[in-house]
């Protein structure tokens, strides 16, 4: 993924996602407000009534009147939205990482902008466990790009193993469908491979290698007018054939 965002530059950086942030800050301004609310020392002194109406007003939340009986009951929410808060912040997040986005908070309001986190000469080989159906010929690699990717391979192995021990031991198995251990394996025994023979083996040896032609500056001028009119007057021909007996059959069956 990383490597790819260095061609999305171009991309607009906030149309794809406004609706989406928008929603994201206003739920975050949702958990401030309950924030607020719950720390509000004056609204535990009101009646019920005055802490509901106050809370609407100024906080835009209901269930004032239980900072008068209930604290707990508003400390429970605030607990419960701000878990939810943290998700869809985490799955915004990564989202957006994908057109190699990040929110720029810095602003007065919020936005969206670019910012690559890794160089491109550190993950533009990352997936070449991956590349083996992209030339029908084996392809060289150098001995930093195989460095990189043995060495990024050995330490995705290492998390993983740590992750599925720790997953197991507090009984959250469920969660392991969400690690690529497949992919993990095949980045591994590449990497292996790699490092005894420095190229990529084509899984495509079957298919013939198209061979380069000669191209064509493509600000050079043709001349259309003679083959337009040589396929105009080849279907003025197979028009005048259609019509004659017996051929507008074998004519048609061509098209079907």
């Amino acid at each position: 993924m990383c490597k790819y965002q260095h061609f999305l530059h171009f991309l607009p950086p906030s149309q794809k996602y406004r609706d989406e942030l928008k929603e994201l800050l206003d739920y975050k301004q949702r958990v401030n407000d309950v924030d607020g609310m719950l720390h509000d020392k004056t609204i535990k002194r009101m009646t019920e009534k005055n802490a509901e109406d106050y809370a609407e007003r100024v906080y835009n939340q209901r269930g004032g009147r239980y900072m008068t009986f209930a604290p707990d009951i508003i400390e429970t929410r605030l607990a419960v939205m701000q878990d939810t808060l943290a998700q869809k912040d985490k799955a915004f997040t990564y989202k957006v990482m994908t057109d190699a986005l990040s929110i720029d908070i810095n602003d007065d309001e919020p936005k969206l902008e670019h910012r690559i986190k890794h160089k491109f000469d550190d993950v533009k080989a990352l997936d070449m466990h991956h590349l083996g159906y992209d030339s029908p010929q084996d392809m060289k690699v150098s001995q930093n790009n195989i460095d990189i990717f043995a060495e990024t391979a050995r330490r995705r192995a290492e998390l993983a193993a740590a992750a599925r021990e720790y997953l197991e031991l507090t009984e959250q198995e469920d969660e392991l469908d969400n690690i690529n251990f497949k992919d993990i394996r095949l980045m591994t025994q590449v990497a292996d491979k790699l490092q005894k023979k420095p190229e990529i083996k084509s899984l495509r040896r079957d298919e013939d290698i198209v061979k380069p032609v000669k191209t064509t500056d493509l600000g050079k001028k043709f001349d259309l007018s003679i083959p337009v009119k040589q396929s105009l007057l080849e279907m003025q021909m197979d028009e005048e054939e259609n019509d004659m007996p017996g051929r507008r059959g074998r004519i048609l069956s061509r098209y079907l």
